[in-house]
């Protein structure tokens, strides 16, 4: 594996824990401030996972419903040009 690819890999999720982190810490401080952010963050933190959580249905939805006729086109171009023998042999 590609090392920027490999550090990309660990870097994001030990950011997201970062993030959690910071935010128990921050809703657990004293000073309003802190408070006011760790709940933002963790605000943020439940978007991030809600988001990376639909990314598993919308990839079956795209394999299931939008990759399909793209394949069926495709393949369908490769066929004419089989039946009406786009090669030198044909003469043409």
């Amino acid at each position: 594996m590609a090392s920027g690819r490999s550090e990309a890999m660990f870097a994001g999720p030990l950011y997201l824990l970062l993030l959690l982190i910071l935010a128990c810490v921050c809703k657990k401080s004293k000073d309003p401030r802190a408070i006011a952010y760790g709940i933002e963050v963790w605000k943020i933190l439940k978007k991030t996972g809600i988001a990376l959580l639909l990314c598993v249905p919308a990839a079956f939805f795209f394999i299931g419903f939008v990759a399909p006729p793209f394949i069926v086109a495709t393949s369908a171009v490769y066929l004419l040009m089989s039946a009406i023998n786009v090669n030198p042999s044909n003469g043409r």
